[in-house]
C-alpha cells in the first residue's frame, strides 16, 4: 500500500507532467473554489488545500499537514477518472451535492485542521505503539466534533465511507496482529456509529465477524474507550493518551512493541491528521492474502457511500407508506400556516404603528468611523458578491477552436474503416455572465433589561449593516424584540439616521421578532445568501416562548437560512441549530455580522 507523499515529492511530480493548458486551468479554478469553503470548514483562516493530480499509485484519499497547515485531497480517489474539474462547483450547495465524496474529505481533513491538536504535546520517550493507538482514536473523535460544530457536514462524510482509511488488506500472521488489525475494524467502523456518522444498521453485519476475532467482553471494552474519547476535548493530549494505553492493554499489546520492527502490522491511521510518520503502511508482500474481515468492511462501506451519494442526489426513493399522502398534508399545512404568521408578523411590525413599548430614543448622525467601517463593510460584501465569467467546453468537427491530434487521429481512423465519424478536433471555451447573488440579512436585537450592554453597540451595527448591504443591492432590516417588536431598519431603504435604543423591556417577544423578519424579507422562501442574526442572552422568560422560538429557527435553518448567534463573553444560552460567534464586547458585532453575512455571499456564489 502506498504511504502519503511529501510536498518535495508531489511538487516534482507535478512538474514532470505535461497537462493540457485548459485542463490545467480548470484544475487550478477549482484547487481555488476549494480554497474558498476549507476555512470554513475547519473554523480556521490559514488552511490551503492542494489538490493531488495524478497520482493513481497513491492509495491515500487525503490528508492534512499540521506543519504547513495544508490539506492535500487525492483527486483519483475524490472525483476518479472520468470527472471534468470544469464541471465540479463545491461553491453552492447544489454544486456539493452532486460531489459528495470530495466535500467528504475536505470536511474529515478540516476536521483534522480545527481539532487535532494533541501532537504538538507529545511526551519525549512515547512509545510509537501509544501514538498509532493515539491517532486511530483521533480519526472518529475530530469527526465527531465536527458534527457538533457542523451537523450538516454528515452526508459528505458518509459519502467517504467507502474511503475511510481502514487497515491494509492481507490475513494477520500473528494473533496479536489479528486482535490489532480486528480493534481497528471496529473503532473505525463501529467508532463512527457511535460518533453519529454511520447507522447501526449500515454496518450490523461486521458485527458477529469483530465478536469471533476479539471477544465480546473486549469488544464491549474497546467501545467504552472510544465512547470516552468522544468526549475528550480538543488538545487534552493527557486524556487522549491515557485512553491510547487502556486501548493497547484491550487489545492485549505491550505498548512497548515496535510496530515497524518487531514484525508485526499494528498502524494508527494513514491519514497524517496525526503524529509523525505512523500512519503510514509498509509494503511487506501481504496486501494479496485472502482477507474476509476487510472484504466485507469493504462491501458494507461501499453500500453506505453509494445510499449517501444517492440521498446527496436526491435519488433516493421512500418506501411506500400508506400515510405518506396524509403526512405530506400535515407537513403543508404547518408550512402554510407558518407562513401566513410571518406575513401577519410582519404586517403588524412593519406597518408603521407606534406602541407604548417602544425601546426608540431618537436619531442621531451616523460618526465618521461608522460611516468607514458601512463602507468597508460594503466593500467586502461586494467582493465576496462578484463572480467571474462563467464558462462552457465545447467540441465540434469545424472551427474556431484548438485542434486535437488525438481527435484528428480518431476521425481518420474511423474514414479508413468506414464508419461514421464521430470526431470532433475542435475545442473551445464560451464565456457567459452569470448574474451575482442577491444578500438578505435580519437582525434580531433583544433589549430586555439583561441587555444593556448592547444598546449604543448594536445601534451602530445596525446602521452600519443596513447601509451597507444596501450598496450591494441587497436587503435587510432590523427590529429589536423585548415587551415588543419595533422595527429600527427596514428594508429596501438607505438610512440617513442612526436609530439609538434602550434595553428595558421586562419579557421577550422573539418569537414575533423572527417571524415578522421572516414574512418581510421571505428569509424561509428566497434566493442567494439569507441570515438571520440574533443579539441575546437566550433567557427567555415568557412560557413558551423558548420551545416555539427553537422550532422557528429550526425551520429557517432548515430552508437555507444562516441563523447567527452572537454571545458575550460564552453567557448567552444559545439555540440549536444556530452558529454562535462570541465577541469580547458589543463594538465586535458589526465585524461579526459583516463576517458572517461575507461568508454567506460567499457560499452562495
Amino acid at each position: 500500500m502506498s504511504t502519503i507523499p511529501t510536498a518535495r515529492e508531489l511538487a516534482a511530480h507535478a512538474a514532470s507532467r505535461e497537462v493540457d493548458a485548459d485542463l490545467q486551468d480548470a484544475r487550478d479554478a477549482l484547487t481555488r473554489d476549494l480554497n474558498l469553503i476549507i476555512n470554513t470548514l475547519a473554523g480556521r483562516r490559514d488552511v490551503l488545500l492542494n489538490m493531488v493530480w495524478d497520482r493513481p499509485d497513491v492509495a491515500v484519499p487525503a490528508w492534512f499537514d499540521p506543519g504547513r497547515a495544508e490539506v492535500s485531497i487525492n483527486a483519483h480517489i475524490a472525483l476518479g477518472d472520468d470527472v471534468h474539474p470544469d464541471d465540479v462547483d463545491p461553491i453552492t450547495t447544489d454544486g456539493r451535492l452532486r460531489h459528495p465524496v470530495l466535500i467528504g474529505l475536505c470536511c474529515h481533513e478540516a476536521s483534522h485542521a480545527h481539532s487535532t491538536r494533541w501532537q504538538y504535546d507529545v511526551p519525549d520517550g512515547t512509545p510509537p505503539l501509544v501514538l498509532n493507538a493515539a491517532s486511530l482514536l483521533e480519526d472518529i473523535r475530530i469527526e465527531h466534533r465536527q458534527l457538533g460544530r457542523r451537523p450538516s457536514d454528515r452526508v459528505y462524510l458518509r459519502a467517504t465511507s467507502e474511503h475511510l482509511i481502514l487497515p491494509p488488506r492481507g490475513a494477520a500472521t500473528t494473533t496479536l496482529e489479528n486482535r490489532w488489525r480486528a480493534a481497528q475494524f471496529a473503532a473505525l467502523v463501529f467508532g463512527r456509529v457511535d460518533a453519529g456518522i454511520l447507522e447501526a444498521g449500515d454496518v450490523l453485519e461486521l458485527l458477529p465477524m469483530l465478536h469471533a476475532a476479539l471477544g465480546v467482553s473486549t469488544f464491549e471494552t474497546l467501545r467504552d474507550i472510544w465512547c470516552d474519547v468522544l468526549t475528550v476535548a480538543d488538545g487534552d493530549t493527557t486524556a487522549l493518551l491515557a485512553a491510547a494505553r487502556r486501548w493497547i492493554g484491550a487489545v492485549g499489546a505491550d505498548e512497548n512493541t515496535d510496530p515497524d520492527h518487531d514484525g508485526t502490522r499494528m498502524p494508527g491511521s494513514a491519514c497524517s491528521g496525526h503524529h509523525g510518520d505512523h500512519g503510514r503502511h509498509r509494503e511487506d508482500g501481504r496486501d494479496d492474502a485472502p482477507d474476509l474481515l476487510a472484504d466485507a468492511a469493504a462491501a458494507a462501506l461501499a453500500a453506505v457511500t453509494d445510499a449517501a451519494i444517492k440521498d446527496a442526489a436526491g435519488e433516493i426513493t421512500p418506501p411506500p407508506d400508506s400515510s405518506a399522502g396524509d403526512k405530506a398534508v400535515a407537513e403543508h399545512d404547518v408550512e402554510a400556516s407558518d407562513r401566513d404568521d410571518a406575513e401577519a408578523a410582519a404586517a403588524h411590525v412593519f406597518a408603521g404603528r407606534g406602541s407604548f413599548a417602544s425601546p426608540v430614543r431618537g436619531t442621531r448622525a451616523p460618526t465618521s468611523q461608522e460611516r468607514r467601517e458601512a463602507n468597508r463593510l460594503a466593500a467586502a460584501l461586494r467582493s465576496a458578491q462578484y463572480r467571474a465569467r462563467a464558462k462552457r467546453r465545447l467540441r465540434s468537427d469545424t472551427p474556431p477552436g484548438r485542434v486535437d491530434g488525438r481527435e484528428i487521429a480518431l476521425g481518420r481512423a474511423q474514414l479508413a474503416a468506414g464508419i461514421p465519424v464521430t470526431a470532433r478536433p475542435f475545442r473551445r471555451v464560451e464565456r457567459h455572465r452569470v448574474p451575482q447573488p442577491p444578500i438578505t440579512v435580519g437582525i434580531a436585537v433583544d433589549v430586555s433589561g439583561s441587555m444593556g450592554w448592547a444598546e449604543s453597540s448594536l445601534a451602530s451595527a445596525a446602521w452600519i449593516v443596513a447601509w451597507a448591504v444596501h450598496q450591494v443591492s441587497g436587503t435587510s432590516a432590523t427590529v429589536t424584540f423585548g415587551d415588543a417588536v419595533t422595527p429600527i431598519t427596514r428594508p429596501r431603504m438607505a438610512p440617513d439616521k442612526v436609530t439609538e435604543f434602550s434595553a428595558e423591556g421586562s419579557t421577550e417577544e422573539f418569537v414575533t421578532a423572527v417571524q415578522a423578519l421572516d414574512g418581510q424579507l421571505r428569509l424561509a422562501s428566497g434566493k442567494g445568501a439569507r441570515l438571520l442574526v440574533v443579539v441575546s442572552d437566550g433567557d427567555l422568560v415568557k412560557p413558551g416562548e423558548l420551545e416555539a422560538g427553537q422550532r422557528l429557527v429550526s425551520r429557517l435553518a432548515a430552508s437555507g437560512v444562516g441563523v447567527i448567534w452572537l454571545d458575550l463573553h460564552g453567557r448567552s444560552s444559545v439555540m440549536a441549530d444556530c452558529a454562535a460567534v462570541q465577541l469580547d464586547s458589543g463594538s465586535e458585532a458589526a465585524a461579526a455580522i459583516g463576517k458572517a453575512a461575507v461568508s454567506a455571499l460567499r457560499q452562495a456564489r
